[in-house]
């Protein structure tokens, strides 16, 4: 008896959900446009909702999901161009159907998970008929987008079209291709020509919409016969596209794989013959990225002079917020599970007073700590004098609040830079309290015979790992701050990344003239047989150019032309190759002996020094003595005023470029080989002031077998040989190495 009943209810609700369900007739057409190099169709499936009124109860009403499955028109539907007829049917009988909302799923094996939806037309089983235009991307799987652009719409079912909501209808566009002329001059540079394919994008204002939009990427073909385009050449191109722009504001342009190219001069004729001028001058020289040129504007009319406005007396002056600013750079440590999503708090403690606990906040997305990373925050408090420690904590939330901190850099004002080194897990129960190891001018590096500093050529405070590096404006920023440290390595402050070379698992004496310099972790010297990547190792020659310590290139500039890759050379000490570090007033602080940079605005000079003489040179060290009995001792009392050499001045190693003197184990006080520098052979207490740390390496720290606690200097050869007959490849002689370093 149960079961007859269940069967008859079954029945029931099969006859009624069928006979009320209503036909719809949906046609959507794929687009045309590509995006960068992706085709506008698509392989994955497609869902609609259909919005509109209730035709029984008058109401806001809506299908639900329908799922497009078997085009009428093609087995491989949602294809360029296409369009593709569905019946589907639904429990809803709608009128004045005013938006369809669409949506992408089911990607696993699509290769591109994005469409571009053109149009979609609903029919209903009473005869009415719906037209929207989309025109529109869906990139996000699972979330609908909604298409509301109603073009046209017949109504005939609806027994009062006069008081609906979508009267009066709009009329049908057809769209048509649109006719654009862009003329592109090449620059008359070395280099200059190429065969790659170029594609331009056009911004400006919608004629049918009045809004900013801008051309899908255009193919630029047919100026010559095989497309090639040549150095100090004018090329015209006959282009098309949908859209119907006036108004240009801008251009990009983007090249493929291909040879760099340098634009002059780009202008662009509308169909309605108006053109616009977008002076270029630059490279464009990464493959698959737009580069932006904007309009040249039209001169402003001169306005006949006006009589002068009655004077107001000034109105009081807000004060402007007070401070310091502080820019806070943390890295995190590289191994497994370091980072944190914690809330982290930091208190400044300097030699005029402590600050309050500042709560570091990110509106960055990637707020959290992550591994192998630096996080930057900037803040404004009150003037805490010279910093001497940071007291750090953090709060318990977050899925992973135990952290791996490494180091903290501290920018002050831009001008100085504070260490401190923690190397430490921070955890939820106690706080974190490091004292300052190291304090030195911020610094900027660039070449002294161009204007623009050396940077990353992407993202400038967080450059992806293998960056290059080019030459941009502004100098004394956070983006292009540097140091040398005392092993050679040159490392990015804001990132915490270092140069490696192009191929940053080869021997560096491999690196070779025209290779790249790239920004990438980690910071440490090659060792033999190690084959993973390594920085490169600097120092400085005798005409300030940065020289690679093992291949003897240098880095190189190509006439100081900006956003342009550097790369190394092997003729050094020219005015593509002469770098200074310099600081927020453009003064060069070392090497000394380049001077003053030169600047597009003048820097104010230094006050004149009480002695016009020059100071005369640094004494060369003392020779190695006979016997340990005759080393003389170091005196701790003032030096007497009736010494020649009194009146020289001290000498001091400039900030933030020391290089430490590594000993090997067999140049020592007693035994000293003629191959060993000279430092290494001085007894204790007789170091000369002011010249370099000595290091002594022990037996077992040699280049041939380097421990992983042993210091980098001593898995490293001297590069300058000391033997007294011979020069080095700068020709200095061992006295001028002496007193260089």
């Amino acid at each position: 008896m149960c079961t007859q009943v269940v069967s008859v209810f079954f029945v029931f609700f099969l006859i009624t959900k069928y006979t009320e369900a209503v036909t719809y007739t949906v046609s959507v057409k794929t687009g045309t446009k590509y995006k960068v190099l992706e085709g506008p169709g698509t392989d994955c499936k497609v869902s609609i909702k259909i919005y509109g009124k209730s035709r029984k109860t008058g109401l806001a009403a809506s299908t639900g999901e329908i799922k497009l499955k078997k085009s009428a028109e093609h087995s491989n539907k949602f294809e360029k161009g296409n369009t593709d007829t569905f019946v589907v049917n639904s429990a809803e009988d709608l009128v004045i159907i005013n938006e369809v909302k669409a949506k992408i799923y089911s990607c696993m094996f699509s290769p591109v998970w994005r469409w571009l939806l053109d149009k979609i037309t609903v029919k209903t089983e009473k005869g009415d008929r719906y037209d929207f235009t989309a025109n529109t991307w869906l990139e996000k799987k699972d979330i609908y987008h909604s298409v509301k652009n109603l073009v046209s719409a017949s109504t005939s079912s609806v027994k009062n079209p006069a008081t609906t909501e979508i009267q009066p209808v709009k009329p049908v566009i057809t769209s048509s291709k649109v006719r654009y002329t862009v003329t592109v001059k090449i620059g008359d540079v070395e280099s200059g020509s190429t065969n790659a394919k170029v594609y331009v994008k056009i911004f400006g204002t919608s004629k049918i919409s009045k809004k900013l939009t801008n051309t899908s990427p255009i193919h630029l073909t047919g100026a010559t016969p095989s497309d090639i385009i040549l150095r100090s050449s004018t090329n015209v191109y006959s282009v098309e596209d949908d859209d119907d722009l006036t108004k240009l504001t801008k251009i990009e342009v983007m090249r493929d794989k291909g040879k760099n190219l340098y634009f002059e001069q780009v202008s662009v004729a509308t169909a309605d013959k108006e053109t616009f001028e977008f002076p270029a001058k630059a490279w464009v020289n990464i493959p698959n990225r737009f580069f932006e040129f904007k309009v040249l504007a039209p001169p402003k009319p001169v306005t006949p002079p006006q009589p002068p406005a009655p004077v107001k007396p000034p109105a009081p002056v807000k004060p402007g917020k007070s401070g310091v600013v502080y820019n806070i750079i943390m890295y995190t440590g590289s191994v497994v599970k370091s980072g944190s999503r914690a809330q982290v708090f930091i208190t400044l403690m300097g030699s005029k007073m402590t600050s309050s606990e500042i709560h570091l906040k990110s509106s960055a997305p990637e707020s959290s700590f992550q591994a192998s990373n630096s996080k930057i925050y900037q803040v404004q408090v009150e003037d805490v004098g010279r910093l001497l420690k940071i007291r750090i904590r953090q709060d318990v939330s977050g899925a992973s609040p135990n952290w791996k901190l490494e180091k903290v850099f501290i920018v002050a004002q831009y001008d100085r830079i504070y260490e401190f080194l923690t190397s430490a897990w921070l955890d939820v129960t106690q706080p974190l309290l490091s004292s300052v190891i190291d304090d030195y001018s911020a610094t900027s590096l660039k070449f002294i015979s161009y204007p623009d500093c050396i940077q990353p050529v992407e993202s400038k405070m967080h450059p992806t790992p293998n960056s290059a590096i080019i030459l941009s404006q502004p100098c004394g920023a956070l983006a292009n701050f540097f140091k040398l440290h005392p092993d050679g390595v040159l490392q990015h402050i804001a990132s915490g990344m270092c140069i490696h070379g192009t191929d940053n698992k080869k021997d560096p004496r491999y690196t070779k003239h025209g290779d790249g310099l790239r920004l990438n972790y980690p910071c440490i010297l090659y060792r033999p047989g190690a084959g993973t990547p390594h920085a490169l190792q600097f120092k400085f020659t005798r005409g300030g150019s940065l020289m690679e310590a093992k291949s003897g290139n240098c880095i190189s500039s190509s006439k100081g032309q900006p956003n342009l890759a550097l790369t190394f050379s092997n003729i050094c000490d020219t005015e593509d190759t002469k770098i200074g570090f310099i600081d927020k007033n453009n003064k060069v602080l070392f090497p000394k002996r380049v001077g003053k940079s030169p600047a597009k605005t003048p820097s104010i000079p230094a006050p004149p020094s009480p002695t016009p003489a020059p100071p005369s040179p640094t004494p060369a060290p003392p020779s190695p003595p006979s016997s340990p009995t005759s080393v003389p001792q170091t005196s701790t009392s003032p030096p007497s005023t009736s010494s020649k050499t009194d009146n020289a001045p001290p000498v001091t190693q400039p900030e933030n470029f020391g290089s430490p003197v590594y000993c090997p184990s067999a140049c020592g006080s007693s035994s000293c080989m003629p191959t060993c520098q000279p430092l290494c052979c001085n007894g204790p207490g007789t170091m000369p002031t002011g010249y370099p740390t000595v290091i002594r390496c022990s037996p077992s720290c040699s280049p041939g077998q380097c421990r992983s606690e042993c210091p980098v200097g001593c898995c490293f050869p001297n590069l300058v040989s000391w033997n007294d007959e011979q020069y080095d490849e700068n020709g200095d002689s061992n006295k001028d190495n002496d007193r260089k370093r």
